[in-house]
């Protein structure tokens, strides 16, 4: 009996017992990390069940003649229906969607009733007991509960925790499905993965702490460089602490990013733990913080994993290793941790087990969704509370996430790295900036003038549409721009070019000038510094945020300068709750709310949770009825599909597609990724309507409107 045909070229089969074997074993190990070793045996030896049907038999023999095959027998589903049968009703949905994914429980019954009526059962589940008769001696029923189910608390508590068991077990079978599978037809590929990524975790804690020792012996002593300094070596000592939820608050410009890496590897090195995971909120600063890292480690150190990571990687194991997390320092994005963890889709949920024994740094946690924050929070928490994780939250701005309310279950114990009044006098040493709130709406040419009284302005605006307005007020033929109606590579471009203006080696008068208009783009992950910055009035941690671009480094004599002000022609984003989140940063401001003050941003978000359902889209009732799929669908961070269009940035890009349609290559498609803006579906269709994008056989997007120098697919606006 096999497994699979004979590679191209070849004509030994995969022996059905020898793919058993091996994916049993490598799921065992996977599932050791959670004590599930003999559940994820039984996955194993299940998984494959009705490969034993003569019929699927035949359908192998005829693909390797070349044959076509009358029917492509389905296999998944003999042996979900074996493992209920075998009173492992926690396995079938694992069992039956190892291909095509995880579906709601309440589908399964009616899925387990046809299977029965299939005359090939019997069969299939004679042979499968006669060559693994261990099935029926394995013990596989659910780990007793931790709490007590007597009460609708602990009934629900104890829903949730084998909801993630189950997808937990899921992704030990699917990860080592897919490697065995790959070591048969693609052996290159297996061999490539038998390399140990280097440095390990304690050699990464060396070399960070050897570059932190060069670092401050040729630091200017400033009060920052002195502030950082005392950030990074608390970070040092908190992280001999047990395992656990800790908080790093750092002012803007405080140094958390390599502070919150250096807690994170000592963390996970004290604690035994296998990875260090950074979530952070925006492709473009996953791609930033990756190259960082890589200076520091090297390049074959660091995994980054993201809709538009790099094509060429120095180390094609680097490339495998994002596939499955497996490697000790990986930097992704927020939507692809979070979502991964709600995912029903195979591919997607195969890294799930290389998540425990993590230490997770979420970046920028303000900038979750609201309407998520209760399910966010509570699959958090389940992972250090069941899968040896600690979860670090990291901003400046820290949004009010401990402790249980009548809208929020928070944390149920968060650690400060820094303790509460040295953050205090770190946020008050660190004071850089004044903030000046304008209460009445003011016109574009009003507010252009004030950005034209200043030789180097940043101007944020809430929307594209705003940014634009207020560059065209402007009238500077030297202003610069900077929103996601341009690609990457763009974007970049523009960012070389300001911080050639904002040379900090040139005494102020000498530098050139530089003001530059932005969308919400810039606020979180790009280290900027402008002497003034001017925000529309916004939700208040986007504002703070904001602020962190303006004399970031303190070089100023006096605080730097930011201007809240209300367009009065000026347009909010319509989804996110973003209007809601305005005005309560309004009534914030209006009632002289300090934006220097460390406590501020946890009281904004105190008062956001009340009239905001955290758990909006009814997240957690989806995992407590065990509906996978529907729990994928509700537990979406970018709630609309958007679809990637090629823009003629570079002279080449045309012929490059052109290339791309002739000879597809994942590795081509890739280098195009900085050449490529996101539309949402409906500005897609209207787009496309209006004849701005040309659909190319392949299905990949292009296009064909004008695109502004300056401004990018500006057309957009326009439809």
């Amino acid at each position: 009996m096999y497994a699979h045909t004979p590679r191209p070229g070849e004509s030994t089969f995969h022996k059905l017992t020898e793919h058993v074997a091996e994916v049993c074993r490598l799921a065992e190990s996977f599932a050791d990390r959670f004590d599930a070793r003999q559940h994820a045996r039984a996955l194993a030896i299940l998984h494959d069940a009705g490969k034993l049907n003569p019929a699927f038999q035949r359908y192998l023999q005829a693909l390797f003649e070349d044959r076509d095959p009358d029917v492509h027998p389905s296999h998944a589903r003999y042996g979900a229906l074996l493992a209920a049968e075998l009173n492992a009703q926690h396995l079938v949905n694992a069992l039956r969607g190892h291909h095509s994914g995880l579906i709601n429980k309440s589908a399964l019954n009616s899925f387990l009733t046809a299977v029965q009526q299939d005359p090939a059962y019997q069969d299939i589940r004679q042979a499968t007991l006669a060559l693994w008769p261990e099935l029926q001696t394995l013990a596989l029923s659910y780990p007793l509960p931790k709490a007590p189910t007597n009460t609708p608390q602990g009934r629900s508590a104890e829903l949730l925790r084998r909801e993630l068991w189950q997808r937990m077990l899921f992704s030990t079978l699917v990860d080592a499905d897919y490697l065995d599978t790959e070591a048969h037809f693609q052996p290159h590929r297996a061999q490539q993965r038998d390399v140990t990524l280097q440095p390990n975790l304690s050699d990464l804690l060396t070399v960070l702490q050897r570059d932190q020792d060069a670092l401050q012996r040729d630091a200017v002593d400033s009060p920052v460089n002195a502030t950082r300094k005392e950030i990074y070596e608390r970070c040092q000592a908190s992280a001999r602490s047990d395992r656990g939820v800790f908080r790093l608050t750092t002012p803007t410009g405080g140094g958390k990013t390599r502070s919150g890496l250096a807690f994170a590897l000592e963390h996970a090195v004290q604690q035994e733990l296998k990875r260090v995971i950074i979530a952070v909120p925006y492709t473009s600063i996953t791609t930033q913080t990756a190259e960082v890292y890589r200076g520091l480690f090297g390049p074959t150190s660091v995994v980054e994993h993201h809709s538009a990571s790099p094509a060429e990687t120095p180390f094609s194991r680097l490339r495998l290793a994002s596939e499955n997390w497996d490697a000790p320092l990986i930097v992704t994005t927020t939507v692809q941790l979070l979502e991964s963890l709600h995912t029903a889709r195979p591919g997607r949920a195969r890294k799930l087990h290389n998540i425990a024994k993590s230490v997770i740094v979420i970046d920028e946690v303000q900038t979750l969704p609201v309407a998520l924050t209760q399910p966010t929070v509570t699959m958090l928490q389940a992972l250090v509370d069941d899968y040896q994780c600690s979860v670090v939250l990291c901003t400046a701005t820290q949004p009010a996430l401990e402790g249980t309310s009548p809208y929020l279950a928070g944390f149920r114990s968060v650690t400060d790295i820094v303790p509460v009044k040295e953050a205090e006098r770190h946020f008050e040493l660190l004071r850089r900036v004044t903030y000046h709130y304008h209460p009445n709406p003011r016109s574009w040419r009003d507010l252009a003038d004030e950005v034209l009284s200043e030789r180097q302005a940043l101007a944020v605006l809430n929307t594209r549409r705003d940014a634009i307005a207020l560059h065209d007020a402007l009238q500077d033929p030297d202003a610069l721009h900077l929103s996601t109606l341009q690609c990457g590579a763009h974007r970049a471009d523009v960012l070389r070019t300001v911080r050639a203006r904002l040379d900090p080696r040139l005494p102020f008068p000498a530098r050139a000038p530089c003001r530059l208009t932005s969308t919400q783009v810039i606020e979180a992950g790009v280290d900027v510094d402008f002497p003034f910055v001017m925000r529309a009035l916004g939700p208040l941690d986007r504002i703070i945020q904001s602020g962190g671009r303006c004399n970031r480094e303190g070089r100023l004599h006096s605080p730097g300068r930011v201007s809240i002000v209300i367009p009065d022609e000026g347009t909010l984003p319509p989804t996110g709750g973003y209007g809601l989140l305005t005005r309560h940063a309004q009534r914030h401001l209006e009632r002289g709310a300090n934006l220097n003050d460390r406590e501020t941003a946890p009281r904004y978000f105190a008062d956001v949770y009340r009239s905001i359902d955290t758990d909006a889209n009814c997240v957690l009732q989806a995992r407590l009825d065990h509906a996978f799929a529907d729990t994928e669908e509700r537990y979406r961070l970018i709630p609309e599909d958007t679809t990637s269009v090629y823009v003629p940035y570079r002279a080449d890009i045309h012929a490059r597609l052109a290339e791309l349609e002739r000879h597809p290559s994942r590795r081509l498609l890739r280098t195009l990724a900085p050449y490529a803006i996101s539309l949402r579906e409906g500005e897609y269709r209207k787009a496309q309507a209006a004849g701005l994008i040309e659909e190319l056989p392949s299905g990949l997007a292009v296009w064909i409107g004008p695109y502004h120098p300056v401004f990018g697919a500006r057309a957009l606006l326009d439809l």
